[in-house]
């Protein structure tokens, strides 16, 4: 039996609200702008269910500038968003069998 994938988030306050940031050892996963009200206890739920098949742990600093960028960006101080992005988890949650990496560079 093949060990779950770690993923490992970052939450941050910004202007647009409250970031969830999941990354993996290749890149950023997801990026979950939380509702406004809902506690933080309930957005790691909603990561735990579309995520099914990782153990997600807070992030213990080595992400720390891809999550940076991230939250910079919502914050208005960045017109770019370079950062890698794992591509490769089906929308069920689950790591696929070949890891897929891309760069993402988006500008408003």
């Amino acid at each position: 039996m093949q060990a779950p994938t770690v993923l490992h988030y970052v939450e941050s306050r910004t202007r647009a609200g409250r970031v969830l940031i999941v990354m993996s050892r290749a890149g950023v996963v997801d990026i979950v702008l939380a509702e406004p009200g809902v506690r933080p206890s309930g957005v790691l739920a909603s990561l735990r269910s579309r995520f099914p098949n990782a153990v997600l742990l807070p992030d213990d600093g080595s992400r720390g500038s891809w999550a940076a960028v991230v939250v910079a960006r919502f914050d208005g101080a960045r017109a770019d968003f370079l950062v890698p992005i794992d591509l490769g988890w089906s929308a069920g949650g689950t790591r696929s069998t070949a890891p897929v990496r891309g760069e993402c560079q988006y500008a408003c």
